[in-house]
């Protein structure tokens, strides 16, 4: 159970990045297909999402179909106080979940007007969030084909690499301090 005393309300604010690129540009100077699919073999999902590797299409092919990419970052930037905390595992997911979560599915709903304004496809931050148990796990086709999207990370983007060069600013994580970082970042695209 999560402790009560952990409110994810007034413990953030936001900060909004956006840059566009020719997908040959950024292809050549951020796509790492094979190193980022040895980074995503190392996870605990690793082949139990239809939208992660391994991949059953090309994904070089896949790029190729785009001339442009719009790169969006959404910075969660967290208060000295609330970060000066340690918190439990449970209360980390809490946070995440009611923090960054919250944020990329906000992103999400833009993602998809720019994907219609842009006759495009958008690849967003983090895993699949369409099931709470994807098909693939049981051998069985994606059940929702028409709104599945890949990561960014998870076709090859190096985003670690990227953001700083796009955005100015490295990528944080948690720590084995338990406790928020600075900021966390929602990376995502447009490919159109």
């Amino acid at each position: 159970m999560v402790s009560k005393y952990v409110n994810c309300e007034g413990v953030y604010s936001t900060e909004k990045f956006s840059t566009t690129l020719t997908l040959n540009e950024f292809f050549e100077n951020y796509v790492e297909i094979e190193k980022m699919a040895r980074y995503c073999s190392l996870c605990r999902n690793y082949g139990t999402s239809w939208e992660c590797p391994p991949h059953t299409m090309n994904v070089e092919d896949y790029w190729k179909q785009f001339k442009n990419i719009k790169v969006l970052a959404v910075k969660l930037n967290y208060t000295h106080e609330f970060r000066s905390k340690s918190y439990t595992h449970e209360e980390l997911n809490y946070i995440i979940k009611n923090t960054l979560y919250k944020e990329r599915s906000i992103l999400k709903k833009k993602l998809l007007e720019l994907e219609k304004k842009f006759n495009g496809q958008y690849l967003y931050a983090g895993r699949c969030d369409l099931c709470d148990k994807c098909a693939k796990i049981d051998g069985k086709s994606c059940r929702f084909p028409e709104l599945k999207r890949y990561s960014v990370e998870s076709i090859g983007s190096n985003i670690q690499k990227a953001t700083p060069d796009l955005f100015g600013f490295q990528l944080k994580w948690i720590q084995k301090d338990m406790k928020i970082p600075e900021y966390l970042v929602n990376v995502c695209a447009i490919l159109y």
